[in-house]
């Protein structure tokens, strides 16, 4: 058929312009195949989300752990350095210290002791 003047060509009302070769079938194809992977992405996050939160509840916990282990071993040193002060007589420059560590008095001096202080 021959062009008209205004360059539109007169086509039979549902006659087809060319052909598809199944490109409808190629675009629901590619919907469902841009679906699957949206919802794998959805699924890998919220997989992903939760191992994050069980991993900061695990290592939440484990600083607590560790918190209290320091806490006791800190009581353990205290208690080591007040049983060495106990030890020595009072007075003179370890009564600071038993003071910072908060320890006994230490042994009541003796005479001999402070006649050489």
């Amino acid at each position: 058929m021959a062009p008209r003047l205004g360059g539109a060509e007169h086509r039979p009302p549902g006659s087809d312009v060319g052909h598809d070769h199944g490109l409808a079938a190629l675009r629901v194809v590619m919907v469902v195949v841009v679906l699957g992977l949206l919802a794998g992405i959805v699924i890998v996050y919220a997989a992903l989300t939760v191992r994050v939160g069980q991993l900061e509840e695990y290592v939440e916990g484990r600083g607590q752990l560790r918190d209290a282990e320091t806490a006791r071993q800190d009581q353990r040193i205290t208690g080591a350095v007040c049983d060495v002060l106990d030890q020595l007589p009072a007075g003179g420059r370890l009564d600071a210290v038993r003071d910072q560590y908060r320890c006994g008095p230490g042994l009541p001096a003796t005479p001999d002791r402070e006649e050489t202080s």
